[in-house]
């Protein structure tokens, strides 16, 4: 544990190096994920979240109440904003599944990445502390993100694979929650 925490502290004075936040082209997701044929980087991730927030953007202004429509133009800015770095922490930590460590390194790396993402945001002029509206929005575009990753899979490998078949009947119930926090704010 020492090692691992030591590793990642001396990550952390990376915090806004161009050449190190270039890297996430090359971090994999769902690397652990051996029955993946689409292959997708957190670049390429951020790129889809950050496309899906500004369709959801443009639909939830037109579909929520005033008051929903006028919090969502707002924060429109912000919620681009946090949609472009809201995985640059993996810079640090790679794309780790939860699933396979302690609860004792999830709260270091949280600990950690919380804290990069917060320096990040700073220099880079994107919320540091986002409101509740701004991180739904961008959650919900993640994962749609992922959604649409298990169902381009499975049209790949066949509607029997039950790896991608779990992972998006997951991001379904994910996606109807996450929808349930947004409306009640008005939409």
């Amino acid at each position: 544990m020492k090692n691992y925490k030591k590793v990642l502290q001396a990550n952390t004075r990376f915090l806004i190096d161009y050449k190190t936040l270039y890297r996430l082209n090359n971090i994999k997701r769902y690397s652990t994920r051996f029955n993946s044929i689409l292959k997708e980087s957190v670049s390429e991730h951020t790129t889809h979240v950050s496309i899906i927030v500004m369709r959801l953007i443009k639909k939830l202004i037109k579909h929520g109440n005033t008051y929903a429509a006028h919090l969502i133009k707002l924060y429109e800015l912000e919620i681009i904003k946090y949609a472009l770095i809201h995985d640059v922490d993996e810079v640090l930590v790679n794309d780790i599944p939860y699933t396979f460590i302690s609860d004792e390194i999830k709260n270091e790396i949280h600990n950690l990445t919380n804290k990069y993402t917060a320096e990040l945001s700073k220099y880079l002029g994107a919320p540091e502390h986002p409101e509740p509206i701004v991180k739904d929005v961008v959650k919900l575009a993640d994962i749609i993100s992922v959604y649409f990753y298990a169902k381009a899979n499975l049209e790949i490998l066949g509607e029997t694979n039950k790896e991608f078949l779990e992972i998006k009947a997951e991001a379904f119930e994910r996606i109807k929650t996450t929808l349930k926090r947004i409306k009640s704010v008005g939409f």
